[in-house]
């Protein structure tokens, strides 16, 4: 048993010591594509890579090896070598320690591949050919890393399984996808895109690579050229594969040569940059939070980052002054045009619509007694989002519907009066919010219609302030804007 443990140990060693120059080449050319290695964005790769059930499979296996093997083995070389406090292992025991500690060195050595940030995103479907192109692409594209987040439903062919698992950061739950997709998206020198089949989410991904002019780094290929059929495994995985190679062998060359002398260095690092400070502006607790709160709570801190600095690049008023006035009506340093450009191109809205979208997504998938408000809430969110973006109509029609479902749930019966508390005071912003909307296009149209519903809106919010005894000082001032115009 000594000797085979011994063996174990030597192996372990001798996988990782082979391992090694393919993590050096990596990380190698992690600093080519980013100028230095990007510790934050590794950081952040691990944190997104937690929830890649592989990852977590392997995470145990450290865990057992730490608790079994190098535990042990610490705590009797201090208590026994170093302070002569207890009894030190026998001969056959000491024989051990070395390769017992080369198996968790493997072991860890194999986490650490998990933080390796990635060259390219591939975004499409989750049919087979796609999930199995992605492990095609991770073998021929050596030293890059090519990640998606696929929903992996279907049969993926054995020997592709280790390829395909260790690069699918797809989390755990499904309505986290696109805080992670949109912050790739703004980093990675690549996004390779199948362009066959146009579902939603595809259809969004895409919006947002024309609006964030991310197409000097898109490649895109179709499925369609090699048959339906390759999307269904009743037609064996050996057609799956094959098709996989094929595609794979179109786009390597063309990836390759996008890759030798990358351009965007700066932006890539700038963006990144970008990301760290929104997301520094969020507590620590709810970071990476995944529950709708959490979600929620994040989604307000970068909003009013995000406004914080709107206000300080783009308006002549500090963030204590704005309160004060409707947010159109405050003098501006830049255009219209400027202003408007500045809020659509706003990575900190875009992260905040997605946040909550993702909270609407997950508060319609839980049911329960909280489902109504959570959805609510959520639709409030969006729609305050939406009006941030100036983009009245969709924030009109998110916010009409969280006043209408909070309308209903403030006139149930026997509510807790913390629970009907704090329905009520949602319902109050939403009142705001819309009266907000309606009073910035007036003073875009003049239109009578949008002054009017902005008077009965402030006009809700401030008496059921006055009714839970808060403060309505800033919606009285919007009235009185209103009636003097």
């Amino acid at each position: 048993m000594a000797h085979v443990t011994t063996w174990v140990g030597y192996i372990a060693a001798f996988a990782a010591l082979a391992h090694l120059p393919l993590q050096f080449a990596r990380w190698r050319a992690v600093r080519q594509l980013f100028g230095r290695i990007p510790w934050s964005l590794v950081w952040q790769t691990g944190v997104y890579s937690l929830k890649n059930k592989m990852l977590r499979l392997q995470l145990g296996i450290v865990g057992i090896t730490f608790l079994i093997l190098a535990v042990p083995i610490i705590i009797n070389f201090i208590g026994s070598d170093m302070l002569g406090m207890l009894r030190p292992f026998n001969a056959l025991a000491r024989s051990q320690r070395i390769p017992a500690l080369l198996v968790f060195i493997w072991q860890l050595e194999r986490v650490a591949g998990y933080l390796l940030p990635p060259t390219g995103l591939l975004l499409g479907t989750a049919k087979s050919v796609n999930v199995h192109l992605m492990a095609v692409m991770n073998r021929k594209l050596h030293p890059y890393r090519i990640v998606s987040l696929f929903d992996l439903k279907e049969h993926i062919f054995p020997l592709f399984v280790s390829d395909v698992m260790f690069n699918n950061l797809r989390t755990v739950n499904g309505h986290e996808w696109r805080t992670i997709v949109h912050h790739l998206m703004d980093v990675v020198p690549l996004i390779i895109v199948d362009t066959a089949v146009r579902t939603e989410y595809v259809d969004a991904e895409m919006h947002r690579i024309e609006r964030f002019c991310y197409e000097y780094k898109v490649i895109r290929y179709s499925t369609v050229a090699y048959g339906k059929e390759i999307n269904a495994l009743e037609s064996g995985i050996e057609a799956v594969v094959e098709a996989s190679q094929q595609l794979g062998d179109e786009l390597a060359p063309q990836i390759l040569a996008r890759l030798e002398k990358p351009s965007d260095i700066a932006r890539r690092w700038q963006a990144q940059q970008n990301y760290n400070a929104m997301i520094q502006s969020v507590p620590r607790p709810v970071r990476f939070n995944s529950d709708i709160n959490g979600m929620l709570i994040k989604a307000h801190f970068i909003a009013a980052c995000t406004m914080e600095n709107f206000l300080r690049d783009c308006k002549k008023a500090t963030p204590d002054e704005q309160s004060t006035w409707l947010l159109e009506d405050i003098p501006s340093r830049v255009t219209p045009e400027e202003e408007k450009a500045y809020l659509r191109q706003s990575r900190g809205l875009d992260e905040v619509r997605g946040i909550a979208f993702s909270a609407l997504d997950l508060a319609e998938q839980t049911s329960g007694p909280q489902q109504e408000f959570n959805i609510a809430n959520a639709h409030n969110k969006i729609g305050k989002c939406a009006r941030f973006s100036q983009d009245w109509q969709t924030a009109l029609d998110h916010l009409g519907k969280a006043v209408e479902m909070f309308r209903q749930m403030s006139n149930g019966v026997n509510l807790p009066p913390g629970q009907l508390r704090q329905i009520q005071t949602e319902l109050a912003d939403a009142h705001f919010l819309r009266g907000e909307v309606h009073m910035a296009r007036f003073r875009q149209t003049a239109s009578i219609s949008d002054c009017d519903n902005a008077k009965s809106d402030f006009s809700v919010s401030m008496l059921i302030d006055r009714e839970l005894g808060q403060d309505s000082s800033e919606t009285v001032q919007r009235l009185a804007v209103l009636t003097t115009k």
